[in-house]
């Protein structure tokens, strides 16, 4: 009925109720418009209130009626206060909750790429949103520091230095090349993958010299995640992480709790029983039917234990779940992945339910947001293929916001003042990701426009080749059509 404008110059708001009611009312909807704009009696608040086309209603709002209503929200504590903080006038909540936040999640030895961009920005948003409301905030970075491919570089590493500061300018881009080509070794060379597989061993196992490999990896990743977390002002730190190798240990424990607690025949919720000699858990809903189906209608397991013992993400991610009810004391627990593993939380969360370890008033979330897709129009893998770096991204948003601030405060670099803020642009990179996340590849000069518009800079320099079209134009899919959006939610995306 009454939403912000689209535009600027027509107001600050919008109503064109006036349109669906003239046919009831068996009038011009103009004429609708002009009595709902005399009954309003909206003369205090408003500067203006005009009719447009064939019944539209803008309102501008007087100044002085905005100012005074900011100037209702309480002054800031003094800072003589210790611990007190703006809340803006708002109260916190009545009932606060320990919250877990499971975000960004990136691969050691793996450079984040803009796959990761949304995650983070979401994540974190949550957690200070969260946290200002009063409830206390765990952020869990679950990064990926386990599994075969440590194996493979445990051995590669037997040949050659690992990269340091020393030897290369990117610590990390080196490590992912030579990720890379222990895996094209671990292809063609059987002698070696067996060699990879045994290093795992190891390193499972506590081999010292496989440790301080993949100590060294964790390290030089770690250093490299907080640069960019710190240049896209995420609050995420090292204490915060907690990766797989961190369950290694309680991954046993979940499938003996398994065992017990969803017997055949004990749990009506489901059981956990071997299928082709793998373990899995069948989720069974209130009528006793299979919970899950797979494209054909069979029940569809989730499956925690390969036929050779070996222990899957799903596991990992039960004895994470498991750890944040019972050990971190959660009462609601948020997971911010895109929209690809909706299945998977799904099962994981009826898997904890049914298991007894999550109570039926604990709040389980998942979080989910578009597919980010590369040039190819598919979805950025984790582990293959190039692709658009985020340290590469935010390089470029930083460059085109100096290139900008640079020619419009060329007089005050001129006279030896402070230098422009070159770290704009990657404040921005965050507020265009949110801002065109509901969008749609489907228009792509409207988020193209959006782009120029949040990052200053000309439209025309934004072209089909540049790294921002990979991560905001050609990987947006959430929503059918921009012009959708703008009507369902008031959001303006102006030609100028």
């Amino acid at each position: 009925m009454l939403r912000p404008a689209q535009d600027p110059k027509f107001g600050d708001y919008q109503c064109n109720v006036a349109m669906s009611l003239a046919k009831p009312l068996k009038a011009k909807p103009r004429d609708v418009a002009q009595r709902i704009v005399d009954a309003a009696g909206l003369d205090d608040i408003a500067g203006s209130v005009e009719l447009a086309g064939p019944g539209f209603i803008n309102i501008r709002l007087k100044p002085e009626y905005l100012s005074g209503y900011l100037g209702t929200i309480p002054a800031p504590p003094a800072k003589a206060a210790e611990g007190a903080d703006d809340r803006l006038g708002m109260p916190p909540v009545e009932t606060p909750l320990r919250v877990v936040i499971d975000y960004s999640c990136p691969n050691i030895a793996k450079q984040m790429h803009v796959g990761h961009l949304r995650t983070t920005i979401i994540g974190d948003v949550f957690a200070r949103v969260l946290s200002f409301e009063g409830h206390e905030v765990i952020r869990q970075n679950h990064v990926g520091d386990w599994g075969t491919q440590f194996g493979m570089l445990i051995e590669y590493y037997r040949d050659i230095p690992l990269p340091t500061a020393d030897t290369t300018n990117d610590v990390l881009a080196a490590a992912e090349a030579d990720y890379k080509a222990a895996q094209e070794r671990f292809s063609s060379d059987p002698e070696f993958a067996d060699r990879a597989r045994a290093a795992v061993a190891r390193l499972q196992g506590g081999d010292p010299a496989a440790r301080k490999v993949w100590e060294q990896l964790c390290d030089l990743s770690r250093s490299a995640f907080l640069q960019l977390y710190k240049r896209l002002g995420v609050l995420l730190t090292n204490d915060d992480e907690r990766g797989e190798s961190f369950y290694n240990d309680r991954l046993g424990p979940v499938i003996d709790d398994l065992r017990r607690k969803l017997a055949p025949g004990g749990n009506p919720r489901g059981e956990l029983r071997q299928d082709q000699g793998a373990e899995c858990v069948f989720l069974t809903d209130e009528d006793g039917q299979p919970q899950f189906k797979n494209p054909e209608g069979e029940p569809l397991p989730m499956i925690v234990q390969k036929k050779d013992g070996a222990y899957l993400y799903a596991t990992t991610d039960l004895a994470a779940l498991r750890f944040r009810i019972e050990e971190l004391g959660a009462k609601r627990i948020i997971y911010v992945t895109d929209s690809r593993q909706k299945l998977h939380f799904e099962m994981l969360f009826a898997t904890a339910r049914a298991a007894g370890w999550a109570a039926d008033n604990l709040k389980l979330e998942h979080v989910t947001f578009g597919t980010v897709l590369g040039p190819d129009r598919k979805p950025l893998k984790t582990r293959s293929g190039d692709t658009v770096k985020l340290k590469d991204l935010l390089d470029e948003a930083e460059r085109r916001a100096l290139e900008v601030l640079t020619n419009r405060d060329e007089a005050t670099q001129d006279s030896g003042d402070e230098e422009p803020d070159w770290q704009a642009g990657g404040g921005a990179t965050p507020a265009i990701d949110t801002a065109i996340a509901s969008a749609t590849a489907d228009d792509n000069d409207k988020i193209m426009r959006l782009a120029a518009r949040l990052l200053d800079i000309p439209v025309e320099s934004i072209n089909p080749d540049d790294p921002l079209k990979a991560v905001n134009a050609e990987s947006l899919d959430v929503v059918e059509r921009v012009m959708d959006l703008e009507d369902e939610l008031g959001i303006g995306i102006p030609d100028d």
